[in-house]
């Protein structure tokens, strides 16, 4: 039970962020909204993940899951172009 109460704090904190996120956006729509709560939790996983296999604790693993959440958009848009480069670097 205690492992799934670890797991769900971070997921409704980056959720959050998410919704943080969309609040501070002009565009209001349903469709805006539930791709920002998807990018959102998506980013808060990867970020989960990462902090679980370095044994951060689950205070700071909730905190910076929340702030993945928010920053989502821009991490996304941030590592894709970078993923991108690397690949046409190499073609």
């Amino acid at each position: 039970m205690d492992y799934w109460l670890a797991i769900l704090a971070p997921l409704l904190l980056s959720a959050a962020g998410g919704l943080a996120d969309f609040l501070l956006d002009d565009k209001h729509s349903w469709k805006e909204l539930f791709k920002g709560l998807f990018l959102a939790l998506f980013c808060g996983v990867i970020v989960m993940l990462l902090f679980m296999e370095e044994g951060f604790s689950a205070g700071k693993m909730s905190a910076w899951c929340g702030l993945a959440g928010l920053g989502s958009r821009g991490i996304l848009k941030f590592f894709r172009k970078r993923a991108m480069e690397a690949v046409e670097k190499k073609i």
